[in-house]
């Protein structure tokens, strides 16, 4: 983990709130063990996102009810501080923080959580959201993914055992091509899965760039699709190749596909 980069900051002053309120914190007390059992997960964690960057998402999530408890506690404590001269005002301030418990109680949070899930199921709409769901059309290849589809059930058809086709495509499109591909498209590189290693990550970033080095890993990993953002790759690049041909493009995104078919591999 690179301390000096935003997120190596944001692990700093994480770690630095976490530590100055459990160190004072009134009343102290006892810890229970289930305050021992979660702070030897946050510390097994933060040892190894400094160690390796990837997993610094899952320090941030472990970490977070300590941290949101740390800052509360905090700002509760310097709030008292700077009113303690005035009674009236610290009285004052404590039936609003008795209120405020009161009033978002479990109960009042799940209950209004269920009426807006209920509302949302109801009008087939998620409340408040205006436009298309999902992520957004000019960034994602929706139609590319459907032209994959295509290909793929006009070769392998309705076969329930045919392994899925193999689709080599920007890393951070890996999670769309499996929420959109429907069980039949494998992308090969995901940014969602980060514990299969650096190194391979290093590799993709190492051999991909121009469209001629995306066809020759394609060809090397074996892929019976390449997905390509349309903007960074003109298309005579990939023609020039001759061993994929372009199958579909569109302002977003182009699929090449290897002259052979996939049941040739």
């Amino acid at each position: 983990l690179d301390v000096m980069s935003g997120e190596g900051r944001a692990f700093e002053i994480a770690a630095a709130v976490l530590l100055v309120y459990e160190l004072f914190r009134r009343p102290r007390g006892a810890r229970s063990p289930r305050w021992f059992a979660e702070m030897a997960v946050i510390v097994l964690l933060a040892h190894g996102a400094l160690a390796h960057v990837r997993i610094l998402p899952y320090f941030g999530i472990m970490a977070a009810p300590a941290l949101t408890r740390s800052i509360v506690g905090i700002s509760r404590a310097a709030a008292q501080l700077l009113v303690r001269p005035f009674p009236g005002l610290v009285d004052l301030c404590n039936r609003l923080v008795a209120w405020e418990d009161r009033s978002f109680s479990g109960i009042r949070a799940t209950l209004c959580l269920s009426s807006v899930c209920l509302i949302g199921a109801a009008s087939d709409k998620v409340v408040g959201v205006t436009g298309a769901l999902g992520p957004p059309r000019d960034e994602y290849p929706y139609h590319g993914v459907a032209v994959m589809r295509q290909a793929t059930a006009a070769v392998k058809g309705d076969q329930r055992d045919s392994k899925p086709s193999r689709v080599l495509a920007p890393a951070d499109w890996g999670g769309f091509i499996t929420l959109q591909g429907g069980g039949v498209l494998q992308p090969l590189y995901d940014d969602r899965n980060t514990l299969i290693g650096e190194a391979r990550y290093k590799e993709f970033l190492s051999k991909t760039g121009s469209c001629p080095a995306w066809i020759r890993f394609g060809k090397q990993l074996n892929a019976d699709f390449i997905l390509l953002p349309k903007r960074a790759n003109p298309v005579e690049d990939c023609l020039s190749q001759g061993e994929f041909r372009v199958l579909f493009q569109d302002s977003v995104a182009m699929v090449l596909a290897p002259t052979r078919t996939m049941g040739d591999s």
